[in-house]
């Protein structure tokens, strides 16, 4: 599950279209024993629990199995792209994907001296924020409390309850990544996208700051 859902962060944070069928060429790259059959339901999961995010959206479309046999299959893409725009091109991009990690955990490499780091938010809205940093705030549960600092965009990272005790947290956000967590689309779409986004570890969390759009 963990190699499936790295593939699919891949492609969700580049904005492709892709097939179940797409994720497990590129899970085979790690996992050779691994057969379309056992991916095909992980995709529709991640999709279901809305691991790919809200701006992300499927279609279904008729494909080629084997090359011989027309059959339908779900295309998964951004609300803003027609299921035409799935090309040879996009296809050439999927298949020069890279192997991805088969650890079970996180498998970030960070400099251990490192309490300070730019974000960039993927083709899909969403910032990625490596677990590592994340823990190095003292925040080591599964889920992760996020406040508003003041009027925002500025967002505070903490363990549930460890906000201001006369706050609630605008969100509680599971990992659906192995290494990383992702900010939603409407928790970024207040900072300028023009400017700097830093994920800050303080003695309080980690801190996600950045100009107001």
């Amino acid at each position: 599950m963990g190699v499936t859902r790295r593939v699919v962060d891949q492609f969700t944070q580049q904005g492709l279209l892709f097939t179940a069928l797409d994720v497990s060429n590129v899970v085979k790259k790690s996992l050779r024993q691994v057969r379309h059959r056992e991916v095909a339901p992980l995709v529709r999961e991640l999709f279901d629990e809305k691991s790919m995010g809200t701006d992300y959206t499927r279609t279904l479309i008729d494909v080629m199995a084997g090359g011989t046999k027309r059959v339908q299959a779900y295309l998964y893409h951004l609300r803003q792209d027609q299921p035409t725009q799935y090309d040879q091109a996009q296809r050439s991009k999927i298949a020069m994907a890279p192997v991805v990690s088969t650890a079970v955990g996180d498998d970030t490499v960070l400099d251990p001296n490192i309490r300070e780091l730019e974000l960039k938010p993927g083709a899909d809205g969403r910032l990625r924020v490596p677990k590592k940093l994340i823990e190095r705030a003292g925040i080591n549960t599964d889920r992760v409390a996020v406040y508003l600092v003041a009027d925002g965009p500025d967002l505070q990272l903490t363990n549930p309850g460890g906000g201001d005790p006369n706050e609630q947290p605008i969100a509680v956000l599971s990992y659906a990544h192995p290494s990383l967590l992702h900010i939603p689309r409407q928790f970024v779409y207040p900072f300028d996208p023009d400017s700097e986004i830093l994920a800050r570890v303080d003695d309080d969390g980690l801190f996600i700051e950045g100009m107001p759009r």
